[in-house]
């Protein structure tokens, strides 16, 4: 990380040194949010949260070894810190500064209901042939981790492919005006944070902020195929590229060919000529897959060199990870998160799979009002595809288990919560099932791979 002078700091911020014994050309060594991680020489960020006070751990930081702190509180202030109006507004503004003067790069920001993070890793995967990239980490995608991800830019960065996640109204259109990309993707509008905003429309309205705070010089890549996209074009001003996984959509990116292979993916073309292996199942991939296309053939990466990419392509962790485990199970965990449109997205990867197949399939959280429903359909949908064996888990996940027996499904098993659910899963196993794991994250359906692999051992 590139260290930061003073005077730097004080130009980001807007803010005034109270006390500090050094001039404006001292170089603070790197910049920390977390007290109990600080190095000799950086600069101190305390944050607020509902439930604790970062300015409560000034003092301590600056005994450890802290050069500085910034300083958010009116009234008094301790010696040798930088007193800004507000702490997160002034981490935001040295991201963004970061971003803007020191390092330059070009953005690409991406945001939507579901699929945001694989698009991220796609988007990366292409782009990573011609430039020097830095993509989102894990779920940094939020007030904190948005800025917290531009300090890590390095110099040469030429691309920062950037995750924008939203907890309500205006906060994507906070990041998006810090970040200004050069492109701005919406994957999707479903009901993922419905609980928040309670309609679809309201969750448009959140996504197209992104559209909204484009300048008219960049490009909105937009999902043809959705119910919202006459209203999420006519949030720009500008040129506008629409994506779709179908071969039969108007888009103006989409796949002229589409070859299904089951667990192992697709063969796809996407220019004349250019056959790509892509190795992630499921029509929501190849959504995805254009999406991302959309953005690399703005940015001109040669189609040959891409296919041989996506070769290779991994996601981010817990996004459909495809594991074939030595006592014959095959596992897909999709377990970071769930709602009912990925929910079903990823059932339909379980029907490609040969032999048993087994969903075990937690609660969908933030859903509201549309709770009980959306459990409901699940558990029909999971009855019409197919599955031989279903085990729902979590309280909500109740009206699933009541929603796929009576639509004729057999076996059907419930547990209260993860742990619950091993116990009653090792008696089901068989050599040859292929398993799906998929909750909402505070379900922690990962938790369970440690208990398949004992099963593994046990057999």
């Amino acid at each position: 990380m590139l260290g930061w002078s003073l005077q730097e700091v004080l130009a980001a911020t807007a803010g005034q040194s109270t006390s500090l014994s050094f001039s404006g050309e001292h170089m603070f060594e790197n910049i920390s949010t977390d007290s109990r991680q600080i190095r000799s020489g950086c600069l101190f960020v305390p944050l607020v949260g509902a439930q604790h006070d970062g300015h409560d751990h000034v003092t301590s930081a600056l005994q450890q070894g802290a050069a500085a702190a910034l300083w958010g509180h009116p009234g008094e202030a301790p010696e040798g810190v930088i007193r800004v109006s507000d702490t997160l507004q002034a981490l935001q503004d040295l991201g963004a500064y970061h971003l803007h003067q020191r390092v330059k790069a070009r953005v690409v920001a991406i945001t939507g209901s579901t699929g945001k993070t694989t698009t991220k890793d796609l988007v990366a995967c292409l782009l990573g042939t011609r430039y020097k990239i830095h993509k989102t980490p894990g779920n940094y995608n939020n007030d904190v981790g948005v800025p917290l991800t531009l300090l890590q830019l390095e110099q040469d960065t030429q691309v920062a492919v950037m995750e924008i996640g939203m907890r309500g109204l205006e906060q994507i259109r906070r990041l998006a005006l810090l970040l200004k990309p050069e492109m701005g993707l919406i994957t999707n509008v479903g009901v993922s944070h419905i609980e928040l905003l309670g309609s679809r429309d309201k969750i448009a309205q959140a996504k197209g902020e992104l559209i909204e705070s484009l300048e008219s010089s960049a490009i909105a890549v937009l999902p043809a195929d959705s119910d919202f996209f006459d209203y999420l074009k006519g949030l720009h001003r500008g040129q506008v590229a629409s994506f779709s996984g179908d071969p039969e959509s108007q888009a103006s990116v989409k796949p002229l060919l589409r070859k299904q292979r089951g667990l192992e993916g697709w063969q796809l073309e996407f220019e004349a000529g250019q056959l790509w292996d892509f190795p992630l199942p499921g029509e929501h991939h190849v959504e995805d897959l254009a999406a991302a296309w959309a953005v690399a053939r703005h940015f001109q990466v040669d189609p040959a060199q891409a296919g041989e990419a996506l070769r290779q392509v991994r996601l981010s962790h817990l996004r459909m990870e495809r594991q074939m485990l030595p006592n014959g199970l095959c596992l897909l965990n999709d377990a970071y998160n769930a709602a009912p449109d990925s929910m079903r997205s990823a059932l339909k990867v379980l029907g490609y799979a040969p032999g048993r197949k087994l969903a075990v399939l937690g609660d969908m959280l933030e859903l509201g009002a549309y709770e009980e429903q959306a459990h409901q359909e699940l558990g029909q949908w999971v009855a019409e595809m197919g599955v031989d064996l279903l085990l729902a888990v979590g309280r909500r996940s109740q009206t699933m288990a009541r929603s796929a027996k009576g639509a004729g499904l057999a076996p059907v098993l419930w547990a209260p919560d993860t742990e619950a659910a091993a116990a009653l899963l090792a008696p089901q196993l068989s050599n040859g099932d292929t398993l799906l794991l998929k909750a909402s994250r505070g379900v922690g359906l990962d938790r369970l791979v440690p208990e398949l692999e004992k099963w593994q051992d046990d057999a």
